[in-house]
């Protein structure tokens, strides 16, 4: 599992080709990212969950909906205009993710 909060001045991520063993992906407040697509490269990838303000773009939408290994996504959109995001958790239409505690992190294997 990997989770990116909190990283304000963040504009790009790196591709996460290379994280084969990331199960489980939580990315949140995150105002300047231009996209989560290089973080959808993670070729075993099967939770996203997102929390808070993140750009979502269309070619996002696009990739999670053909993930082939993904299959679950919300979006814990608090300071998020319903507008934004609602669209797209409806347009991708998968299984919520669980919510987890950080005392959960060490107990699971993702």
């Amino acid at each position: 599992m990997v989770s990116i909060y909190g990283m304000s001045a963040v504009e790009r991520l790196p591709s996460f080709a290379r994280l084969t063993s990331l199960r489980r992906l939580e990315l949140g407040q995150m105002k300047l990212l231009e996209s989560i697509h290089p973080a959808l490269d993670a070729p075993n990838l099967e939770e996203l969950h997102l929390h808070k303000f993140v750009n979502v773009t269309p070619e996002d939408v696009t990739a999670i909906k053909t993930h082939a290994t993904l299959l679950s996504f919300d979006w814990v959109a608090e300071n998020v205009p319903d507008h934004v995001w609602f669209p797209i958790r409806e347009a991708i239409a998968l299984p919520k993710t669980r919510s987890l505690h950080p005392e959960e992190w060490f107990s699971l294997r993702l």
